[in-house]
């Protein structure tokens, strides 16, 4: 399990390659966005550190996941975006940009039982079984560097329509929500927005700080190596948001009590802060970059 978290970082983290939220991509009713930027993040010290460590200690299972899917997943992932309408994990779609073996992973496709493919207007798509997830997939690529996946025939349609040209992008619409969040998130490397944050936990067990939340942003970045992290949500009234403040400053205030315990706790503790103006919260952790690597690998065993 260890070395699984240190090669996905790798994989997100990616020296030669680079892909910014594109938001021409983003259909115009999307309610949520996730995007990480491989390029950003390799820039820092976080990114070269991983990489470095990763490539030394896995690198023969690199080479043989490169020789099994014809791309070398530290090398050749540019970008990967995720969005989707409501909180239907079957509504979701994921962009991933990159250099691919058309050829190698459709060989791969092909020797699924359940692999079939269906055609939207001049596009193909592949169907089949993911085994271990229990889910019926659908993909395309929308472009030589660019697979579009769901679960979802009718997601996918929509988003080749987006990417086509042939239905309005989030790019188009400067008035929606979403489109002000991520624009606001320009430089980071790993970017979250959702709009009518109340609905899309409707239903949804330990939420009930979001229930009467607007809008959320998530972003991280690193600054002259140093790590931030920044959280910004909307409630719906300033009462809501001072619910959520005293919940927020109230678990700060027992993690400082834990402090004699777990003192490795007090310095991610003190780097926390937490403003509220209206019903407007922000929600800032900064901390040195090579502090925060040595505290992530003394805890997966590094």
């Amino acid at each position: 399990m260890k070395q699984y978290v240190l090669v996905m970082v790798a994989v997100l983290s990616a020296g030669l390659c680079a892909a910014a939220l594109e938001t021409a991509h983003v259909p115009a009713d999307a309610q949520w966005v996730f995007h990480m930027d491989c390029e950003v993040f390799a820039a820092g010290y976080l990114g070269q550190r991983v990489v470095a460590d990763v490539q030394d200690r896995y690198q023969s299972k690199i080479e043989a996941k490169t020789r099994y899917l014809g791309s070398d997943l530290t090398r050749d992932i540019h970008g990967v975006t995720l969005f989707g309408v409501g909180n239907d994990e079957a509504d979701a779609v994921m962009l991933v940009y990159g250099q691919f073996d058309r050829g190698r992973l459709l060989e791969l496709l092909q020797r699924d039982e359940a692999y079939d493919t269906t055609i939207h207007r001049d596009r193909v798509l592949h169907h089949w079984h993911d085994r271990r997830r229990s889910k019926d997939q659908v993909g395309a690529f929308a472009a030589d560097d660019v697979i579009v996946i769901s679960q979802s025939v009718e997601r996918i349609q929509d988003a080749l329509d987006v990417i086509d040209g042939q239905k309005d992008p989030l790019a188009e619409r400067p008035d929606a929500p979403l489109r002000a969040l991520v624009d606001s998130t320009r430089g980071a490397f790993l970017v979250a927005a959702a709009d009518d944050v109340s609905t899309l936990v409707r239903g949804t067990e330990h939420a009930a700080v979001l229930q009467n939340s607007r809008t959320l942003s998530i972003t991280a970045d690193e600054v002259n190596d140093l790590f931030r992290l920044n959280v910004y949500l909307e409630a719906k009234s300033e009462q809501a948001a001072q619910q959520v403040e005293q919940l927020a400053r109230g678990m700060l205030a027992y993690a400082a009590l834990q402090q004699d315990n777990y003192p490795e706790l007090a310095p991610l503790t003190e780097a926390f802060s937490l403003t509220r103006t209206d019903a407007l919260l922000a929600f800032e952790f900064n901390f040195p970059s090579d502090e925060l690597l040595g505290m992530i690998y003394r805890y997966i065993g590094k």
